[in-house]
C-alpha cells in the first residue's frame, strides 16, 4: 500500500517525506507550498516580536497578517479538491497560525482596555 507524501506510516512510525518537486509546484493565486510555509514562518516570527509593540500596534499587525492568511486559506480550500496535498498544510499549519493570531488580538485588546482604564482613572475622566 503506498503512502501519501507527508502522511505518517503507522506501521513503521515514520513520515513519508514530500517530494521537493511538490513543494516547489506553483498554484495560481497561492504560490507554492514552500512559499506559503515561508509566509506562515514570517507570521510566526512577527508574533514572537509582538511583545515589544504597543497593544494598538499589535492589533493593527494582527489584522494585516490575518487578512493575508485568510486569503491563502480561502484559495487553498478552493483548490484542495484538485490538489489534496494542500489539506495537511491548511489544517496543520495555516489554521493553527490563524487561531494563535486570534489569541494575540484578544490579549492585545485586553491590554488596550486596561491601559485606557488606567488613563481614565489617572485623569479623572468618566
Amino acid at each position: 500500500m503506498s503512502r501519501k507524501p507527508g502522511m505518517a506510516d503507522a506501521s513503521r512510525g515514520q513520515v513519508v517525506p514530500m517530494p521537493a518537486a511538490a513543494l516547489a509546484q506553483v498554484y495560481p493565486g497561492v504560490g507554492s507550498i514552500q512559499s506559503v510555509r515561508d509566509e506562515i514562518d514570517a507570521t510566526l516570527a512577527a508574533m514572537r516580536e509582538m511583545h515589544r509593540l504597543e497593544s494598538d500596534q499589535v492589533m493593527r499587525a494582527v489584522a494585516g497578517l490575518t487578512a493575508r492568511l485568510v486569503e491563502l486559506r480561502i484559495n487553498i480550500v478552493r483548490m484542495e479538491v484538485m490538489a489534496p496535498i494542500w489539506k495537511n498544510l491548511r489544517t496543520q499549519e495555516l489554521e493553527p497560525t490563524l487561531d494563535e493570531l486570534g489569541r494575540q488580538y484578544a490579549i492585545a485588546s485586553r491590554l488596550h482596555s486596561v491601559r485606557e482604564l488606567d488613563y481614565r482613572i489617572s485623569t479623572g475622566a468618566p
